[in-house]
């Protein structure tokens, strides 16, 4: 894949995210967040597992453009 802005070819990768201390691969999910509650304490946002599809990264490495594709699902 090459930047839309200057030709270059993009390097391929992921964003990180931390899940109880561990890093995994963010996701993309449908709709708009809604906040989970549980005793009436936040509890970060509600999800549907299947509904979850991974993120590709592509960084342009003369210009830094980052750009997201959900390519699975």
């Amino acid at each position: 894949m090459n930047c839309p802005d200057c030709e270059v070819a993009m390097t391929e990768g992921f964003l990180p995210d931390v899940d109880y201390g561990d890093y995994v691969q963010s996701k993309w999910h449908p709709g708009k967040p809604r906040e989970s509650k549980f005793l009436g304490l936040s509890g970060g946002v509600k999800v549907t597992e299947f509904k979850m599809v991974p993120l590709t990264a592509f960084r342009c490495g003369d210009c830094g453009l980052v750009r997201l594709y959900a390519l699975h699902g």
